[in-house]
């Protein structure tokens, strides 16, 4: 854990290329490490150079077609149509397409604990068509581009919400979830890897009780968004701010989703000064001062 967090800090310290994903940034530093000691040069010019050329490896690879095979906490009265995002296709049905059957099978024998019947627990399945250099970036592509529909989602319910009380037994404010596990696999159905992809915010099934009427606002709320957010300037920043901002409040540890979310607040206000970032989160509402003490009092807790 401590190697992995100082190389967290390390790649921080030098410049990638916006193609490069987060996960491989690691694994080209620790190369680049490996090569400049053999140079006998380790210094930040030698890293850089071999980074670059960590970069270049890594981009000359072909685009490779994947699906990605999910759960997601939507009641199966909910129909959501195909969502196409930046290439990447999004479906969500109530019974998983035969051809994924054998497969998820298949992963289910490799998975120590079974998995939770989706049907049982009113889960929907997610197939994500993604193209990707390597298995990881495919889904890391694919559930940033799901995580950042399901944060629309659980924005427009969370929204509605302007306090909640929690007790002894601590809940995540996000309604919409994903299940347990993802898998890998070929455009034909077939596993494209034996590895699997757990979702580690998720502790017990996801049961919301919302109306179908609500889950329809809500899916209108989130095509009205995309719209929107598709022709701005800053929308990649603005749909990493989201994922961000979903995420947090994936977990049942409070907590930590105070702490990520004002990570995410300092992120879309684009202040890390404490006064400034204050009065900015304050202005959206109708009661300044009062809404800059509520905030203040939050910095401070």
């Amino acid at each position: 854990i401590v190697a992995g967090n100082i190389f967290n800090v390390l790649t921080s310290l030098f410049q990638f290329k916006s193609q490069i994903p987060e996960h491989l940034k690691n694994k080209i530093l620790t190369h680049a490490f490996y090569e400049a000691k053999k140079s006998g040069k380790v210094n930040a010019q030698a890293l850089q150079k071999h980074i670059a050329m960590g970069e270049e490896k890594h981009l000359r690879l072909p685009l490779k077609k994947y699906h990605i095979v999910t759960t997601i906490s939507l009641a199966q009265k909910v129909k959501v149509p195909v969502k196409m995002i930046d290439g990447v296709r999004i479906s969500i049905t109530p019974d998983l397409p035969i051809k994924y059957l054998k497969a998820r099978q298949e992963i289910l024998k490799i998975i120590t604990s079974s998995e939770y019947d989706a049907h049982g627990l009113r889960y929907q399945y997610v197939v994500v068509t993604v193209s990707g250099k390597t298995k990881n970036e495919a889904v890391d592509i694919a559930l940033d581009k799901l995580d950042f529909v399901r944060s629309l989602w659980n924005y427009y319910f969370n929204s509605a919400q302007p306090w909640r009380i929690s007790f002894d037994e601590h809940k995540a404010v996000n309604r919409i979830k994903l299940g347990p596990y993802h898998s890998l696999h070929k455009p034909d159905g077939g596993l494209a890897t034996e590895d699997w992809w757990y979702e580690k915010n998720y502790n017990e099934p996801s049961s919301s009780h919302i109306s179908k009427n609500k889950y329809d606002k809500a899916l209108e709320y989130s095509n009205r968004a995309l719209t929107k957010i598709k022709h701005l300037k800053y929308r990649n920043e603005l749909e990493n701010y989201l994922v961000n901002y979903g995420r947090a409040l994936d977990t049942d540890d409070l907590h930590s989703s105070f702490l990520k979310l004002w990570v995410a607040l300092e992120q879309i206000t684009g202040t890390t000064f404490q006064t400034k970032k204050t009065d900015r989160a304050a202005r959206i509402y109708s009661n300044f001062k009062f809404s800059l003490e509520i905030v203040n009092y939050l910095r401070d807790f």
